[in-house]
């Protein structure tokens, strides 16, 4: 887990925290949605069940501890291994569930039980492999393929904020439910592995371009009168 990878995190929860004090909770919730996702995903976890959750905008003391449990949790993956990485993830899944305005405990339930459930293996598929032996041709996969939207690997790299060579190694592994390859041997990652749309990712990277304008010219406002 690297520096940047951290600041991107850091610089989504200011975002959240931003939008919350102008009352924007429309851009602020699919931020803190986007957000989340990438928070999962830096530590290999597939949580679909987060897309069907509605949650509270979180006051500034709340989003102050679910950054610093995000952030916990990045460095734990990187530096200290699965296990302990895991250790924060618990608490950051007890930390989401007191911002569902449903029960808590069964939104926490839910989640952990999605976890467990999209942790078993992932099918991976290849003309080698999967597609051949269930006789399924290159010209089905074409056809699914028009009627889906699937992401590139350097997509889905821009999604998550990863290189393009971690997705195609999580590719490898299995990480991206129904991801396969083409025949000319490039991965294709259908939607469904990710909680925000391509439009909702346009949204939310404006109103991050227009908060980084207003700060850079209100940081030369500040220069100016010093």
């Amino acid at each position: 887990m690297n520096n940047v990878i951290i600041y991107s995190q850091d610089q989504m929860w200011e975002a959240i925290k931003k939008l919350a004090k102008v009352d924007d909770e429309k851009a602020a919730a699919e931020v803190l949605k986007a957000t989340i996702e990438k928070s999962f995903r830096y530590v290999g976890v597939y949580t679909p069940i987060i897309s069907t959750l509605t949650f509270a905008m979180p006051n500034e003391l709340m989003l102050k501890k679910l950054q610093e449990v995000d952030r916990e949790m990045l460095i734990a993956y990187d530096e200290k291994g699965i296990e302990k990485s895991y250790e924060y993830l618990i608490d950051y899944i007890d930390l989401l569930s007191q911002i569902t305005p449903k029960n808590s405990q069964l939104i926490r339930k839910k989640l952990l039980a999605s976890i467990l459930i999209k942790g078993k293996p992932r099918r991976r598929y290849s003309l080698n492999s999967d597609l051949a032996r269930k006789s399924i041709s290159a010209t089905d996969v074409f056809v699914e393929e028009e009627t889906r939207d699937f992401y590139t690997p350097k997509e889905a790299a821009k999604k998550l904020g990863l290189s393009d060579q971690t997705i195609r190694r999580m590719c490898e592994q299995g990480k991206f439910e129904d991801a396969y390859q083409t025949p000319g041997g490039h991965w294709r990652i259908p939607d469904t592995n990710f909680i925000t749309s391509r439009e909702q990712d346009r949204r939310a990277e404006k109103i991050l371009d227009n908060i980084d304008r207003k700060n850079s010219k209100a940081g030369d406002v500040d220069e100016f009168d010093l």
